[in-house]
């Protein structure tokens, strides 16, 4: 079994190349984003993310290791951490940069502007992953709206 970082590694010099035919897979759909799965292999599960132009998604968690690769538009991170929010503004010298590691429970957000915004979102899950879901379903945090709570529902 291959350790994670040897998946990541081998997805970034594949070209970011998706995988085809994920088992589960297509387009998950929030009020705020969209996505769908690209790679994954063992403990690792790798989401392209598009985010939607002036959107909040408000601070949360996912049970699973996280690390996201900016790849364009104009979004504003936020950061939970000693009960005071820090914001980080993208810009293009951060394109294409791994985020550090955000450990399990670690209470993240966005805000977009016009631009909506890009994201690949790495997931290392603390076993195998046999049954592949975006990080919208395995979401702990508030709703983002009516589509969130259908897609959370199934």
């Amino acid at each position: 079994m291959r350790e994670p970082i040897d998946i990541i590694e081998t997805f970034i010099a594949s070209g970011y190349r998706p995988q085809a035919r994920i088992p589960g897979n297509r387009v998950f759909l929030t009020d705020n984003t969209a996505s769908t799965l690209v790679w994954v292999e063992g403990r690792v599960v790798i989401e392209l993310y598009l985010l939607f132009p002036n959107t909040v998604t408000e601070p949360h968690a996912h049970p699973f290791i996280n690390q996201m690769v900016f790849i364009s538009g104009d979004p504003v991170g936020l950061k939970v951490e000693d009960g005071r929010v820090r914001h980080k503004v993208f810009t293009d010298a951060d394109i294409g940069v791994m985020g550090r590691f955000m450990p399990i429970g670690d209470r993240h957000g966005f805000n977009t502007g016009p631009l909506g915004a890009v994201f690949y979102n790495i997931q290392i899950w603390p076993e195998n992953v046999t049954d592949p879901r975006s990080a919208a379903i395995e979401f702990l945090g508030p709703s983002m709206g009516p589509l969130h709570d259908a897609l959370r529902a199934q």
